[in-house]
């Protein structure tokens, strides 16, 4: 008996590699993603110090006046 041949194999072949080739794609770009979060979540740590800094700031000058 001979061996089965799918005729339309090379199309599922190929299927399956632009398949693999999406899920790095994804992958690449959810690396991407969460260093720009990492970043953007230290840059508003950084913001809430310096809002924080220049509030107090502005009540010790005040207290330094009268």
């Amino acid at each position: 008996m001979g061996r089965f041949v799918y005729r339309l194999q090379s199309i599922l072949n190929l299927k399956g590699k632009e398949e693999s080739l999406a899920k790095m794609e994804f992958a690449s770009c959810q690396q991407v993603l969460q260093r720009e979060l990492t970043l953007l979540c230290g840059m508003e740590e950084q913001k809430t110090g310096y809002l924080e800094e220049g509030r107090r700031m502005r009540e010790n000058s005040g207290s330094v006046m009268d």
